[in-house]
């Protein structure tokens, strides 16, 4: 059974101001920096699927969040020169598994390759 996953591209994060602190305070709080650059839907299943290359010049994309249904599992490799080069790795059996909500490192001409995790041993 497909189901949707899907990919957000932002530029980078920033950290939230801190008002009216009363006193010496080093913590602090970094969010995604809004609105995201550009996001895109991909339709998973028991073959492998890929995102495709954002064609923004120049593109400013260092961070991709990745939300993944509830109740589903993913397996994924970045294809850091695309999908076409030739170390591209395909989403398989031995690519790392994911679910929820996670992020990833990001650089211009990057892509991800995903499988739905069920179907696999």
């Amino acid at each position: 059974m497909a189901y949707n996953v899907r990919l957000f591209g932002y530029q980078g994060i920033i950290q939230v101001n801190q008002r009216m602190v009363k006193q010496y305070n080093s913590d602090s709080v970094f969010l995604n920096e809004e609105p995201c650059l550009w996001s895109q839907v991909i339709s998973v299943s028991g073959v492998a699927a890929g995102s495709t290359v954002v064609n923004l010049n120049p593109d400013p994309t260092t961070i991709v969040c990745v939300e993944v249904p509830d109740n589903q599992q993913i397996r994924y490799e970045v294809q850091p020169q695309g999908p076409m080069a030739t170390n591209a790795r395909t989403a398989g059996n031995g690519s790392r598994r994911a679910s929820g909500f996670f992020n990833l490192a990001w650089n211009p001409g990057y892509t991800i390759s995903l499988i739905d995790a069920a179907g696999l041993p």
